[in-house]
């Protein structure tokens, strides 16, 4: 995880909410989107949505009743579109409230990270349990020694070699870094990457040492993705967003979707 900054003291009011939203470098995000829902007559609910400031800070009344936070968002540019990225809460958790007491909840927009250490328990196989990119591999499995396998197919014992080289700034603002990851393949046809820090990465696959096909399924938003679409070895990638709007993420949400790649034998 990445550190926290830190935030100015506030103590709640009634009948609100507030606090300050920053990115993981400490500079206020104005315009975050920032959503509370509250339950006071018979399970009925109603609600309220506030922004922040140029300082970051938000402010607004809140329904009467019992409340949480069901909102907690930011859009970034991203590629040719947008995306809307989830906050994490900067002191690791969200408890709901009675409006009565109100409420400080203080959010950070991280590059990377996981939501909770109770989702990474129970859904670590999910890119919403984390707050950098996904990739999801598939392939048509063979036994090493099987002699009737179509050519295509990706043989079991084989060194498989993901590499990811940064394309341009991350979404921090830096250079980045290269991944390398490297697992010798089962007779399993697929695995999933995720918590890849946020950017446009340079992709690179191979198996024992000679470059792979890659195709992108484009199973989300097309705009997204791999480019070209299919390759030998290398192609650009970027992270496919699961929302657009600042006010359709929840919090403490991962907000990107696997990019599902294909990779075979050329």
């Amino acid at each position: 995880m990445p550190a926290m900054p830190e935030f100015p003291a506030l103590a709640p009011k009634p009948n609100r909410v507030r606090g300050y939203v920053k990115d993981w470098t400490g500079k206020p995000l104005a315009g975050a989107a920032i959503g509370i829902r509250a339950s006071y007559f018979a399970g009925q609910y109603s609600g309220a949505q506030g922004t922040t400031d140029a300082k970051g800070y938000y402010e607004f009344v809140v329904p009467k009743g019992s409340a949480h936070f069901y909102n907690a968002g930011y859009q970034i540019e991203w590629g040719d579109g947008v995306a809307a990225v989830s906050f994490h809460p900067a002191d690791g958790k969200l408890d709901s409230f009675t409006t009565v007491d109100g409420a400080v909840e203080n959010f950070v927009m991280l590059p990377y990270g996981i939501t909770s250490r109770e989702n990474l328990q129970q859904s670590s196989h999910l890119p919403s349990t984390f707050y950098g990119g996904a990739i999801f591999f598939n392939w048509y499995s063979a036994e090493a020694n099987n002699d009737s396998a179509p050519p295509f197919a990706v043989r079991e014992g084989s060194m498989f070699e993901l590499t990811l080289t940064p394309e341009g700034k991350m979404l921090d603002g830096t250079a980045g870094r290269t991944i390398v990851i490297r697992k010798t393949l089962g007779m399993s046809s697929s695995f999933r990457i995720h918590n890849i820090p946020l950017g446009r990465y340079r992709i690179s696959v191979k198996a024992d040492g000679k470059p792979l096909k890659i195709k992108d399924n484009k199973s989300y938003e097309p705009m997204f993705g791999m480019t070209p679409v299919e390759a030998v070895g290398e192609a650009s990638l970027l992270f496919v967003p699961s929302a657009a709007k600042a006010s359709m993420v929840g919090p403490a949400f991962g907000s990107w979707n696997w990019v599902s790649l294909n990779v075979s034998t050329p």
